[in-house]
């Protein structure tokens, strides 16, 4: 079980190692099949990882957030752009390593510790054991900023590490979703 500021390690998420540039061909995900509350959300052992475009890179996640605009994507707002879509995996940021690399990647190299964000139009999100964002979504993670943040201005955050997740889950009045989403990795 979790608790507010505490962590613990599970088994780790199986995929690639840190220097490995193999691809990954099907990884976890938290995957969106209809809009609605939280209880919509499904996780799925294995989803398709799809082929890196030249300016992509694959992240292997440490941490991903549950920020604002995941919340009201989850509860329809863009329908008419992802309906058509469904299902999908939504989440925004993320934090973590580069797995692999497109042909045209030259900022970015296999083993380097990153965040970014993706683009809000973005189909394919973080909620995974492996993301693409584009080159240009991420920058290189400072060594003096952890994967895992306790926390953030005055904001609360809770965060809870689950079958490899590190999900620090930003939560303020959506304490029902965080939950939600915590217990399903249990």
């Amino acid at each position: 079980m979790w608790q507010l500021g505490h962590r613990r390690l599970l088994a780790p998420a199986v995929g690639l190692g840190a220097a490995s540039t193999a691809a990954v061909s099907s990884c976890r995900a938290v995957m969106l099949p209809r809009f609605g509350e939280p209880e919509v959300l499904e996780v799925r052992p294995a989803v398709g990882v799809p082929s890196l475009k030249p300016r992509d890179v694959l992240v292997r996640s440490r941490a991903v957030s549950i920020n604002p605009l995941d919340l009201r994507m989850r509860s329809g707002y863009g329908r008419s752009i992802f309906e058509p879509l469904l299902p999908l995996i939504i989440g925004r940021d993320i934090s973590g390593e580069v797995a692999a690399v497109g042909t045209s990647v030259s900022s970015l190299t296999v083993g380097q510790e990153v965040f970014g964000a993706l683009h809000p139009t973005a189909v394919r999100g973080t909620y995974a054991d492996y993301a693409i964002l584009s080159e240009d979504e991420l920058t290189l993670k400072p060594p003096s900023v952890t994967q895992v943040v306790s926390k953030i201005g005055s904001d609360h955050l809770y965060s809870a590490t689950l079958d490899g997740f590190h999900l620090p889950l930003f939560c303020l009045n959506r304490i029902k979703t965080c939950l939600w989403l915590v217990n399903i990795f249990h």
